[in-house]
């Protein structure tokens, strides 16, 4: 059972905040060998991205979503979920990330 205002995450575990399922493009320039992927879902606490590779869970990471039609926002996060994608042929990982400062997403979310 939730406490009111909050939201059941898978595994029964409350969520803070509530997760809008959008396509955006997100680039991380610091880390190597990654170019560009596409959200599956931001909130205002963070967003949940696929990868084609496991990334250290704990790791900070700098992003920049795009946007279309606006400025790109560039967000500071830190890793803090990786989950391998089930009956993927190919390995994919659902990569859940944490926004250190969730004012810096306000942007964001006029896009969702």
């Amino acid at each position: 059972m939730t406490a009111e205002g909050e939201i059941a995450a898978r595994g029964g575990t409350p969520r803070r905040f509530v997760r809008h399922p959008v396509a955006l493009q997100v680039d991380y320039p610091e880390l190597q060998g990654y170019r560009s992927d596409w959200t599956e879902n931001v909130s205002e606490g963070g967003l949940l991205v696929s990868l084609r590779e496991a990334v250290p869970l704990g790791s900070a990471v700098s992003l920049t979503i795009e946007r279309i039609g606006s400025t790109p926002v560039g967000l500071r996060g830190q890793v803090v979920r990786v989950e391998r994608v089930p009956g993927e042929i190919e390995p994919a990982f659902d990569v859940g990330v944490r926004f250190l400062d969730p004012e810096d997403a306000a942007p964001l979310l006029t896009t969702v």
